[in-house]
């Protein structure tokens, strides 16, 4: 069993925001702040691979065929994220951002 942690995303939700099975992805840190984004481009989707390969900011992965978005690993405990509900999560098309939930602090 893999102890690392992982977040993993599904539904319609999901979909309606552009991330759909098999769609090439963008995983950027910055800030303390993971990005998401889709990559529509062929080219920018083949730069991406490459990069990604020199730099540990730069992720590049795709979503699964059963509809899933997976985060994990590195990009978790990067942020000392031991748990999911660790994060705050919010979304536009086309893009999920990630970011450590501030203890004791209350966001309505």
């Amino acid at each position: 069993m893999d102890p690392s942690p992982k977040l993993t995303i599904t539904g319609a939700q999901l979909a309606a925001l552009g991330f759909t099975t098999d769609t090439p992805i963008r995983l950027v840190l910055r800030d303390n702040k993971i990005s998401v984004t889709t990559v529509i481009d062929e080219a920018e989707w083949k730069v991406l691979c490459e990069a990604s390969q020199q730099r540990q900011d730069l992720g590049a992965d795709w979503v699964r065929e059963n509809g899933e978005l997976i985060i994990g690993g590195d990009w978790l405990t990067g942020f000392d994220i031991t748990e999911a509900e660790q994060l705050e999560i919010t979304a536009d098309p086309g893009v999920i951002r990630l970011q450590r939930r501030e203890d004791g602090a209350f966001r309505a």
